[in-house]
Protein backbone atom coordinates (compact mmCIF):
# COMPACT_ATOMS: atom_id res chain seq x y z
CA UNK A 1 0.00 0.00 0.00
CA UNK A 2 1.40 3.36 -1.08
CA UNK A 3 -0.26 6.75 -0.70
CA UNK A 4 0.39 10.46 -0.78
CA UNK A 5 -1.78 13.20 0.76
CA UNK A 6 -1.29 16.92 0.22
CA UNK A 7 -2.13 19.82 2.55
CA UNK A 8 -5.68 20.21 1.20
CA UNK A 9 -6.53 16.58 1.97
CA UNK A 10 -6.32 15.28 -1.60
CA UNK A 11 -5.11 11.69 -1.75
CA UNK A 12 -3.39 9.48 -4.32
CA UNK A 13 -3.14 5.86 -3.23
CA UNK A 14 -2.37 2.40 -4.62
CA UNK A 15 -2.92 -1.02 -3.12
CA UNK A 16 -1.06 -3.84 -4.85
CA UNK A 17 -1.67 -7.45 -3.85
CA UNK A 18 0.27 -10.43 -5.22
CA UNK A 19 -2.44 -13.06 -4.87
CA UNK A 20 -0.21 -15.87 -6.15
CA UNK A 21 3.00 -16.18 -8.14
CA UNK A 22 0.94 -15.71 -11.35
CA UNK A 23 -1.90 -13.39 -10.28
CA UNK A 24 -1.54 -9.76 -9.20
CA UNK A 25 -4.22 -7.20 -8.43
CA UNK A 26 -4.05 -3.44 -8.01
CA UNK A 27 -6.48 -0.75 -6.93
CA UNK A 28 -5.60 2.92 -7.39
CA UNK A 29 -7.69 5.93 -6.43
CA UNK A 30 -7.47 9.69 -6.30
CA UNK A 31 -9.49 12.16 -4.25
CA UNK A 32 -9.69 15.94 -4.25
CA UNK A 33 -10.55 17.03 -0.74
CA UNK A 34 -13.38 14.65 0.26
CA UNK A 35 -14.56 13.61 -3.24
CA UNK A 36 -13.43 10.62 -5.29
CA UNK A 37 -12.11 11.85 -8.65
CA UNK A 38 -10.63 8.73 -10.23
CA UNK A 39 -10.30 5.11 -9.31
CA UNK A 40 -9.36 1.95 -11.13
CA UNK A 41 -8.84 -1.70 -10.43
CA UNK A 42 -6.92 -4.23 -12.44
CA UNK A 43 -6.00 -7.89 -12.40
CA UNK A 44 -3.04 -9.46 -14.18
CA UNK A 45 -2.43 -13.11 -14.95
CA UNK A 46 1.02 -14.28 -16.06
CA UNK A 47 1.30 -17.62 -17.82
CA UNK A 48 4.49 -19.37 -18.89
CA UNK A 49 4.61 -17.46 -22.19
CA UNK A 50 1.84 -14.83 -22.01
CA UNK A 51 0.36 -12.03 -19.91
CA UNK A 52 -3.33 -11.08 -19.75
CA UNK A 53 -4.66 -8.00 -17.96
CA UNK A 54 -8.09 -6.45 -17.42
CA UNK A 55 -8.55 -2.93 -16.03
CA UNK A 56 -11.73 -1.19 -14.91
CA UNK A 57 -11.52 2.61 -14.79
CA UNK A 58 -14.03 4.80 -12.96
CA UNK A 59 -16.84 2.23 -13.22
CA UNK A 60 -20.23 3.66 -12.22
CA UNK A 61 -23.06 1.14 -12.60
CA UNK A 62 -25.76 3.65 -11.59
CA UNK A 63 -24.70 6.26 -14.16
CA UNK A 64 -23.81 3.64 -16.78
CA UNK A 65 -20.27 4.88 -17.34
CA UNK A 66 -16.74 3.57 -17.16
CA UNK A 67 -13.80 2.20 -19.08
CA UNK A 68 -12.70 -1.40 -19.53
CA UNK A 69 -9.24 -2.13 -20.93
CA UNK A 70 -7.95 -5.59 -21.78
CA UNK A 71 -4.39 -6.51 -22.79
CA UNK A 72 -2.96 -9.76 -24.05
CA UNK A 73 0.74 -10.26 -24.84
CA UNK A 74 2.02 -13.60 -26.18
CA UNK A 75 5.71 -14.55 -26.47
CA UNK A 76 6.43 -15.72 -30.00
CA UNK A 77 10.16 -16.20 -29.39
CA UNK A 78 12.25 -15.43 -26.29
CA UNK A 79 12.86 -11.93 -27.72
CA UNK A 80 9.57 -11.17 -29.53
CA UNK A 81 6.12 -10.74 -28.00
CA UNK A 82 2.95 -9.77 -29.90
CA UNK A 83 -0.54 -9.01 -28.69
CA UNK A 84 -3.45 -6.67 -28.59
CA UNK A 85 -5.31 -4.11 -26.53
CA UNK A 86 -9.04 -3.45 -26.48
CA UNK A 87 -10.45 -0.30 -24.86
CA UNK A 88 -14.19 0.06 -24.34
CA UNK A 89 -15.74 3.17 -22.82
CA UNK A 90 -19.28 4.22 -22.15
CA UNK A 91 -21.17 7.08 -20.60
CA UNK A 92 -24.76 8.22 -21.02
CA UNK A 93 -25.39 8.84 -24.72
CA UNK A 94 -21.96 7.68 -25.87
CA UNK A 95 -19.98 4.50 -26.12
CA UNK A 96 -17.11 3.24 -28.23
CA UNK A 97 -14.20 0.90 -28.50
CA UNK A 98 -10.69 1.00 -29.92
CA UNK A 99 -8.44 -1.95 -30.70
CA UNK A 100 -4.67 -1.76 -31.03
CA UNK A 101 -1.98 -4.24 -32.01
CA UNK A 102 1.18 -4.28 -29.91
CA UNK A 103 4.66 -5.70 -30.23
CA UNK A 104 7.76 -5.80 -28.05
CA UNK A 105 11.27 -6.87 -28.99
CA UNK A 106 13.82 -7.38 -26.22
CA UNK A 107 17.57 -7.63 -26.77
CA UNK A 108 20.40 -8.10 -24.31
CA UNK A 109 20.59 -4.36 -23.55
CA UNK A 110 17.55 -2.81 -25.24
CA UNK A 111 13.76 -2.96 -25.47
CA UNK A 112 11.69 -1.62 -28.36
CA UNK A 113 7.89 -1.45 -28.51
CA UNK A 114 5.30 -0.57 -31.14
CA UNK A 115 1.54 0.02 -30.74
CA UNK A 116 -0.65 0.56 -33.79
CA UNK A 117 -4.31 1.45 -33.58
CA UNK A 118 -6.94 2.99 -35.81
CA UNK A 119 -6.40 6.45 -34.33
CA UNK A 120 -2.83 6.44 -33.01
CA UNK A 121 0.66 4.99 -33.21
CA UNK A 122 3.21 4.77 -30.42
CA UNK A 123 6.82 3.58 -30.62
CA UNK A 124 9.51 3.49 -27.93
CA UNK A 125 13.12 2.41 -27.64
CA UNK A 126 15.17 1.98 -24.42
CA UNK A 127 18.89 1.23 -24.47
CA UNK A 128 21.23 0.52 -21.57
CA UNK A 129 24.60 1.48 -23.02
CA UNK A 130 26.56 0.47 -19.91
CA UNK A 131 26.23 0.52 -16.12
CA UNK A 132 26.39 4.34 -16.11
CA UNK A 133 24.36 5.40 -19.20
CA UNK A 134 20.74 4.68 -20.19
CA UNK A 135 18.84 6.39 -23.02
CA UNK A 136 15.32 6.21 -24.37
CA UNK A 137 13.23 7.72 -27.13
CA UNK A 138 9.47 7.73 -27.64
CA UNK A 139 7.26 8.76 -30.58
CA UNK A 140 3.50 9.22 -30.34
CA UNK A 141 1.17 10.25 -33.17
CA UNK A 142 -2.57 10.76 -32.93
CA UNK A 143 -4.57 10.98 -36.14
CA UNK A 144 -7.75 12.02 -34.33
CA UNK A 145 -6.05 14.89 -32.49
CA UNK A 146 -3.65 15.59 -35.39
CA UNK A 147 -0.84 15.73 -32.89
CA UNK A 148 2.62 14.20 -32.71
CA UNK A 149 5.24 14.23 -29.98
CA UNK A 150 8.78 12.96 -29.62
CA UNK A 151 10.54 12.50 -26.29
CA UNK A 152 14.19 11.76 -25.60
CA UNK A 153 15.53 10.96 -22.16
CA UNK A 154 18.79 9.90 -20.58
CA UNK A 155 20.18 8.92 -17.21
CA UNK A 156 23.87 9.15 -16.42
CA UNK A 157 25.16 7.74 -13.14
CA UNK A 158 28.56 8.74 -11.75
CA UNK A 159 28.81 6.40 -8.74
CA UNK A 160 32.29 7.51 -7.61
CA UNK A 161 31.01 11.09 -7.26
CA UNK A 162 27.59 10.00 -5.97
CA UNK A 163 25.91 11.96 -8.79
CA UNK A 164 23.02 11.15 -11.09
CA UNK A 165 22.11 13.26 -14.12
CA UNK A 166 18.71 12.91 -15.77
CA UNK A 167 17.54 14.75 -18.84
CA UNK A 168 14.45 14.83 -20.98
CA UNK A 169 13.51 16.74 -24.10
CA UNK A 170 9.91 16.66 -25.30
CA UNK A 171 8.86 18.06 -28.65
CA UNK A 172 5.19 18.47 -29.51
CA UNK A 173 3.91 19.45 -32.93
CA UNK A 174 3.70 23.05 -31.70
CA UNK A 175 7.53 22.99 -31.26
CA UNK A 176 7.28 23.29 -27.48
CA UNK A 177 10.33 21.82 -25.76
CA UNK A 178 11.05 20.99 -22.15
CA UNK A 179 14.45 20.30 -20.64
CA UNK A 180 14.94 18.76 -17.19
CA UNK A 181 18.15 18.34 -15.22
CA UNK A 182 18.57 16.71 -11.82
CA UNK A 183 21.63 16.54 -9.60
CA UNK A 184 21.34 14.22 -6.57
CA UNK A 185 17.70 15.14 -5.98
CA UNK A 186 17.98 18.91 -6.56
CA UNK A 187 16.07 19.71 -9.74
CA UNK A 188 16.36 22.59 -12.17
CA UNK A 189 13.90 22.89 -15.05
CA UNK A 190 14.32 24.81 -18.28
CA UNK A 191 11.55 25.47 -20.82
CA UNK A 192 11.60 27.14 -24.22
Amino acid sequence: MVGDMDNSGSLNAQIIHQISSRIRSKVAFQTQQQKFVNWQGDAEFRGDDFTATVTFGNPDVLAGSGIIITHYLQSITPALALGGELVYHCRPGEEGSVMSLVGRYTGSNFISTLTLGSARAHASYYHKANDQLQVGVELEASLRMQDTSVSFGYQLDVPKANLQFKGQCVSVRSSRSRFYCSLTGDAVEFSC
